[in-house]
């Protein structure tokens, strides 16, 4: 078992960002198999690029990851500048599976997973997904299913401009990532998180991550009536 390598790298443009990274990985092991890529959105135009150019020098053919707003690496965030944050890791060569965007169904996702599926019964999978699909809370549920536990990681791509998800390539609009083989030992630790809470709302107005309005009210109004009043008295 070898522990991840990881590089991460801001810079004027992909390339430079590339190399910095690259530079950070030069001690890749032979096994590296699967790389984790997270860029910012002001770096999204060119995550194709920057994708493709770290596949063919490190050799992953395999990868997973997402546009961010920011992005966090060790002891490092990064915002509102171009940036990205790598992985790469050493599973045994049947002990994940990439799957691209679902968009509106599993049903092609059963057609090419389901002998894999059945075969090394996935407890995890790594997922990210775009919130611009109205489906994505669904696919989701779905996916869950499909794993031992039911237990998935990841989050939600973000952007100002383009969102895309990634999964051998970019995409805009699903849900995608990697199942991990039962016998692949995986610990994970949770950064932030939330639970849902009263019906579906929509921001009306917001300022970067503040929340002004929602369903055109004000916010706290409309958190406080969520809640409830049993939670303002707590």
């Amino acid at each position: 078992m070898h522990p991840f390598r990881f590089a991460h790298a801001a810079g004027d443009d992909w390339r430079e960002i590339a190399q910095r990274c690259l530079d950070q990985l030069d001690t890749v092991r032979p096994g590296a198999n699967l790389g984790l890529l997270y860029v910012t959105d002001s770096l999204a135009d060119d995550a194709g690029d920057l994708l493709d150019r770290l596949a063919e020098a490190t050799g992953v053919r395999d990868w997973v990851g997402a546009v961010g707003i920011g992005i966090c690496a060790t002891g490092t965030e990064y915002y509102e500048e171009p940036a990205a944050a790598v992985m790469l890791g050493e599973f045994p060569p049947d002990g994940f599976r990439v799957f691209p965007a679902l968009v509106d169904d599993l049903d092609g996702f059963d057609e090419r997973n389901g002998d894999w599926i059945k075969a090394h019964s996935p407890m995890l999978a790594l997922v990210h997904g775009d919130t611009a699909n109205g489906r994505t809370e669904s696919l989701i549920q779905q996916l869950a299913q499909r794993t031992t536990a039911g237990f998935l990681v990841g989050g939600l791509a973000s952007s100002r401009g383009t969102t895309y998800t990634i999964a051998n390539g970019l995409s805009q609009g699903g849900v995608s990532g990697v199942l991990f083989a039962e016998e692949v030992g995986l610990i994970t630790r949770l950064s932030q998180g939330c639970s849902p809470i009263g019906p579906h709302r929509t921001i009306s107005e917001a300022q970067r991550n503040i929340l002004i309005t929602l369903d055109n009210r004000p916010a706290l109004e409309v958190l406080k009536e969520d809640i409830g009043p049993a939670c303002l008295s707590g």
